[in-house]
């Protein structure tokens, strides 16, 4: 009713489309699909973690305590690109983008959440 046009021919005997709902069914047919390929698109996303994890350490706690966890890690989460810097002057973690930063000693800035790990 909503198209104003007969989508079905029907007798008593037989359902059939009309070249109109033909047209309709081949559209919506397309419709459903995509709709489909969005849910599994974002169903993925769920399924492993993914993306690029940007890490900042100090120099000598990245090279004997985080470096040789990365391998491990990349191993077990294929679809995580890891980003590490080992520096060790203070950087701003919000503006250069990174994602998690292991300092060692006092948190100069308030607007950060600091987690004591020892």
């Amino acid at each position: 009713d909503d198209l104003g046009i007969r989508l079905l021919n029907r007798t008593t005997r037989k359902l059939s489309l009309t070249e109109a709902g033909e047209r309709y069914f081949e559209y919506a047919s397309q419709a459903l699909n995509l709709a489909q390929q969005g849910v599994d698109a974002v169903s993925e996303l769920q399924g492993s973690p993914q993306g690029r994890l940007k890490i900042t350490v100090p120099m000598s706690f990245g090279v004997l305590h985080i470096a040789p966890l990365i391998s491990e890690f990349l191993a077990r989460y294929p679809k995580i690109e890891v980003d590490l810097t080992l520096e060790d002057k203070m950087v701003d973690l919000v503006k250069d983008g990174f994602d998690l930063g292991i300092r060692i000693g006092e948190l100069s800035s308030s607007n950060l959440i600091a987690k004591r790990l020892a």
